[in-house]
């Protein structure tokens, strides 16, 4: 069980984070906020849903290899939604911000509204659907 007590750790570390960033609201973009708004809600609903839910399908083959140390997406994903244990907390806790979108790409800090921790995340949008690519813990 060391994958999942790592996978514990890590996942604490970033609700935490998650839920120190606070404001996140009008981030006065320009005109074609439509589609920017559609993504930065997609990345939220990424991130959030990961961090409450779990699920193989938020993140890359890369980040996925990355949380369970195995190179065969399917075997990742079985140790990871073995080790996968829902947290105390809610997606109403996590605070996204800062999201920057440039095409495929896009970062996001999380954290929440009591800590001072906050995690930076980075994604891809593979085949319409944003995705983990990496994570570094502030």
């Amino acid at each position: 069980m060391r994958q999942g007590s790592r996978y514990l750790i890590w996942a604490l570390a970033l609700l935490v984070a998650g839920l120190l960033v606070g404001c996140g609201g009008d981030d006065s973009g320009d005109s074609s906020s439509a589609e920017a708004g559609t993504d930065e809600a997609a990345i939220e609903e990424t991130l959030k849903g990961w961090l409450t839910e779990g699920g193989c399908d938020r993140m890359t083959d890369g980040f996925l290899e990355d949380q369970t140390f195995s190179s065969d997406p399917e075997q990742a994903c079985e140790t990871f939604e073995a080790s996968f244990t829902a947290p105390a907390f809610g997606p109403d806790d996590i605070v996204v911000s800062e999201i920057q979108v440039d095409g495929t790409k896009a970062s996001a800090v999380v954290g929440d509204e009591v800590s001072n921790v906050t995690s930076l995340y980075e994604l891809v949008s593979e085949d319409g659907q944003w995705k983990i690519d990496s994570v570094d813990i502030q």
